[in-house]
């Protein structure tokens, strides 16, 4: 599969350096953004538990769900990415070094694209090497 060669190619040995969240999620690899929509951790639910008990602020905040969210993708920041995976369904899981994983969904509601591999960080109808637009669909970027 050419979108998981590519991937591959442009994820593993890298890590995060920084991470951008508004509407979307933007995590920057060095030369490569990936753009999501969402971003799932088996870790979340134990988070926002704690979260909720000890900060808080967080029984203010209006997006919940980004503060422990946010918190996960902190914690992976410098963590060397050791593999990827795209399931049937197109999620792409993303392993890095000490056996921690972040999951890229496919299936965000009310969206038009879900995620994507770039050298800008622009949603992929602007730019992508690959793009998940819909569950279970991958696209690659034969020009790029």
């Amino acid at each position: 599969m050419k979108a998981l060669e590519i991937l591959n190619d442009k994820l593993v040995g890298s890590f995060i350096c920084s991470f951008h969240i508004g509407d979307n999620w933007t995590l920057d690899f060095g030369d490569y953004y990936l753009c999501a929509q969402n971003v799932l951790s088996p870790d979340e639910e134990v988070l926002n538990g704690w979260l909720c008990a000890h900060y808080r602020s967080f029984e203010t905040a209006v997006d919940k769900d980004s503060v422990a969210k946010s918190t996960i993708v902190a914690a992976h920041m410098r963590k060397e990415v050791t593999s990827v995976m795209l399931d049937r369904a197109c999620n792409l899981t993303i392993y890095f070094e000490n056996d921690s994983e972040l999951v890229i969904p496919s299936n965000e509601d009310i969206v038009d694209w879900q995620w994507c591999l770039n050298e800008t960080g622009k949603d992929p109808y602007l730019d992508y090497l690959v793009a998940c637009f819909w569950e279970d669909e991958i696209t690659v970027n034969e020009v790029g």
